[in-house]
């Protein structure tokens, strides 16, 4: 099941979300492109873009010579991103979890900066949420 926990920076919470390369296989077999997201809380579906964006790194040799390697960079565009952002009112500094379930659709849950405890985890309080609603769907 692919799946990432992100705090928000001041690029993902106004421009786009850059997520992990591990995504990139999920969606249309690693060349990004549409996708439907349903918000964990609300049903909502939204539309969100995935896009992958040659960068380039560098590393030095043992010969000290700089090689450069491409690797893709898969970001969400802000079309349909920017959507959610404001429906969920997030700001810097809020959690997203994002995972594709065993049904193979993917799912998005925004957990608020403000409404948070403080000195918490965000992946463990996402995750023991989604572990209590889990067990209230076996009663």
């Amino acid at each position: 099941m692919a799946s990432f926990v992100k705090v928000l920076t001041e690029s993902d919470a106004n421009h786009n979300l850059t997520v992990p390369c591990s995504i990139l296989p999920h969606v249309n077999g690693g060349d990004g492109g549409e996708l439907r997201v349903m918000d964990d809380h609300t049903g909502i579906i939204y539309e969100f873009f995935l896009s992958t964006n040659n960068n380039i790194s560098s590393s030095s040799s043992s010969s000290n010579r700089k090689q450069r390697q491409f690797y893709k960079k898969p970001v969400l565009q802000s079309q349909g991103w920017l959507e959610f952002v404001k429906d969920k009112r997030l700001q810097v500094g809020d959690t997203i979890y994002f995972w594709k379930d065993e049904n193979g659709l993917f799912r998005i849950e925004a957990l608020l900066l403000n409404f948070m405890p403080k000195d918490s985890n965000p992946e463990a309080l996402l995750l023991n949420s989604m572990s209590k609603d889990s067990n209230e769907d076996v009663d």
